[in-house]
């Protein structure tokens, strides 16, 4: 299970972390980590925005005086977007003469982006369910047909397929249809024939934010779903408990590799629309997807990451899961133990060489203490409960 755990273990700024605070808990770690990246990615207007945004006791002289201070232009849409769903969610709020009509303006502009979007989503799934393919609407497609009146910012929308057969007539039908698409390990990406660098739809086998297919996850989540009728056509939407997992973990990636950082206020927003979605939320279906795919470490940084923007979103007896935090804990240890006792001796045993060793008493007694030291370190990084022994009684 360890290996399957790094796939995030490249934030440099969780190494960093580590490294600095050795005594730490892996809890303080991960805490300090999403403290210093958000921070570092999210801008300062961008926060005053989203603890704006978020605050559940807003009058109408908070905003006044926040509009005094904020600039749509300069924002960007991004960011203005965020406010104009906030306008949206609070009509009894009044928006000055210069920034209401401009939000309106951008939802309108947005609105027809999407529909460009959508028709070629509802052209490509008919297709597909004329062959009968039935595919799942996920990621922000699936928001936005959630929330038909608060359209965003989409590059392209995304289906899951629930099977290879399923896939490979997808591929044949979008080629048939005059688009062309690029592969990709766990997705295929349509555009334009005569536009290939434009994002169309992205048609998955499995999610991007996993490293391999999980045949479980994929089931479980197709089960959960229900079959609609989305833009015209026949589609899956997931779970609310299921989207809330997705998201996570897209978060998780983002912050991984620095991409789509304009995009969390959005992110911090559906999130807090599907937990709140229906009464008889299920944090187990949540935490099953989480153990089935081995996202502990990636959910709980998301988790942490969007409590630090707008507080108690996750519940503390979610975040106190002891699976969740003993795995936590196993990653950072292992990332610590790699880091100090593994990583130099592995490379340094590489160089050497026995004939050349056993020529001066010296040298022979480096390469034991490394090939030891080697031997011994290699062994225990495969096995969680002898690094936790290891830094109890040996690290100093």
């Amino acid at each position: 299970m360890q290996q399957k755990l790094l796939y995030i273990n490249d934030i440099k700024v969780l190494k960093q972390v580590s490294m600095k605070y050795l005594k730490y808990p892996s809890a303080r770690i991960i805490d300090e980590t999403v403290r210093i990246l958000y921070q570092d990615l999210i801008h300062e207007q961008d926060r005053r925005l989203i603890r704006f945004s978020f605050n559940p006791d807003i009058t109408q002289k908070d905003l006044n005086d926040f509009l005094n201070q904020w600039d749509i232009e300069a924002a960007g849409s991004n960011s203005a977007v965020i406010l104009a769903y906030f306008m949206k969610m609070h009509p009894e709020l009044q928006f000055n003469a210069y920034t209401g009509p401009r939000l309106k303006g951008l939802l309108k502009f947005l609105r027809f982006q999407n529909l460009e979007l959508i028709g070629h989503f509802s052209k490509i799934v008919r297709q597909l369910n004329q062959k009968g393919i039935t595919p799942m609407l996920i990621k922000g497609g699936a928001m936005r047909y959630l929330r038909s009146d608060l359209p965003r910012v989409m590059g392209d929308m995304d289906i899951l397929l629930h099977s290879e057969e399923e896939l490979n007539i997808a591929k044949q039908s979008v080629l048939e249809m005059g688009y062309s698409f690029s592969d990709e390990k766990h997705s295929f990406d349509v555009h334009p024939k005569n536009n290939p660098e434009k994002g169309i739809i992205d048609i998955h086998r499995f999610f991007g934010f996993l490293p391999q297919l999980n045949e479980e996850i994929n089931n479980e989540m197709f089960k959960r779903s229900t079959k609609q009728r989305i833009f015209s056509v026949d589609a899956y939407l997931p779970a609310p408990e299921d989207m809330v997992f997705i998201c996570l973990n897209n978060l998780a990636r983002n912050l991984k590799e620095s991409t789509s950082i304009r995009g969390i206020p959005q992110a911090i927003f559906d999130l807090t629309y599907l937990i709140s979605f229906k009464k008889d939320f299920d944090w187990n279906i949540v935490m099953r997807d989480i153990v089935l795919t081995n996202t502990h470490v990636a959910s709980y940084l998301a988790m942490r990451f969007i409590n630090q923007a707008v507080p108690d979103i996750f519940p503390e007896f979610l975040l106190s899961n002891k699976k969740l935090y003993r795995d936590l804990e196993n990653f950072v240890n292992y990332d610590k133990f790699y880091s100090l006792y593994v990583h130099d001796v592995k490379f340094a045993c590489k160089k050497l060489r026995f004939i050349k060793a056993i020529r001066h008493w010296s040298t022979f007694k480096n390469y034991l203490r490394l090939e030891g030291q080697h031997f011994f370190t290699k062994r225990i990084i495969k096995h969680p409960l002898l690094i936790r022994l290891f830094f109890k009684y040996f690290s100093g």
